[in-house]
């Protein structure tokens, strides 16, 4: 996914972009050795959910960036009155898999799983692992990092649909 199509989705959607660190020679842009989540976590000092936006000059500005990541602020209404949540899958191969609809927005993340996005006029809770083993929600006070962004194992998200769907 490239820039400006980042730049277009975001803004057609009415979503909130959040700068993220990223990975550089398979370490943290935040140079912390001990750092417990390269290349996920916000890249300013700021509250995150204060930073996150849909300002199309600081998402300009953001995408304009070398070396950093791009996260998604989740669970925020629209003019729509909807929320995004997505199901994010920790694996590879998964049995949830199967039930994923294709036709919604999705993508491989930088860890080989899988991110699906949905949109609702219900408030989704975040929880991890509670729908099933290695699935997690990303809801209401969370985030999802998204493509291009760089993973620490060298990888990175891919786009697979563009389509953003209401459930």
């Amino acid at each position: 996914m490239d820039k400006e199509t980042i730049k277009n989705f975001i803004l057609t959607n009415e979503l909130f972009l959040l700068p993220l660190q990223s990975v550089k020679e398979g370490k943290c842009t935040c140079n912390n050795p001990a750092c417990g989540s390269p290349g996920k976590h916000p890249l300013l000092r700021y509250s995150w959910k204060h930073v996150a936006t849909n300002n199309p000059d600081k998402i300009e500005k953001w995408l304009g960036m070398e070396n950093i990541n791009y996260g998604v602020a989740t669970g925020r209404k629209t003019s729509n009155g909807n929320r995004l949540f997505v199901i994010d899958i920790d694996a590879v191969d998964h049995p949830f898999l199967d039930l994923m609809p294709r036709e919604t927005f999705h993508y491989r993340t930088g860890s080989g799983g899988w991110h699906f996005w949905f949109q609702t006029p219900y408030s989704v809770s975040n929880s991890a692992s509670k729908i099933a083993p290695q699935v997690d929600v990303r809801g209401y006070g969370g985030y999802v990092v998204i493509p291009p962004s760089r993973h620490v194992s060298g990888g990175r998200s891919e786009e697979h649909t563009s389509e953003l769907q209401s459930h």
